[in-house]
C-alpha cells in the first residue's frame, strides 16, 4: 500500500513539522492511530536533524534539492526536501 500524503499536506497546518507528518503518514499506512505506532520516530531518526536538514539556510534560500529515506513501522518513509513526506507500506 503506497500513500501520497501531499493532498493531505495542503489541507494541513503547512506550519507543522516535517516529523509530525512522516509520524501521521506511518500511521494512516499501517491504519492505526499515532499512539498505538509501535515505534516512535526519535528511535529511527533525529527529528531535529530531520528538520535542520531541509529548513531554508540562514540567508533565506532553500536547500538544494535532496531527499532522506528510511524504514519506519514496516514502511519505507521518503522525505523530500520541499518538505513532501511519502510513504509505502
Amino acid at each position: 500500500m503506497s500513500i501520497d500524503v501531499e493532498w493531505a499536506l495542503e489541507q494541513s497546518n503547512q506550519e507543522e513539522f516535517i516529523g509530525e507528518r512522516v509520524v501521521t503518514a506511518v500511521a494512516d499506512a499501517n491504519d492505526v492511530d499515532v499512539t498505538d505506532l509501535d515505534v516512535r520516530l526519535y528511535d529511527i531518526v533525529d527529528p531535529d536533524a530531520l528538520e535542520r536538514l531541509f529548513r531554508p539556510r540562514a540567508d533565506g534560500i532553500p536547500r538544494a534539492r535532496g531527499q532522506v529515506v528510511f524504514e519506519m513501522a514496516g514502511c519505507t518513509v521518503v522525505v523530500h526536501s520541499d518538505g513532501d513526506v511519502e510513504v509505502a507500506a
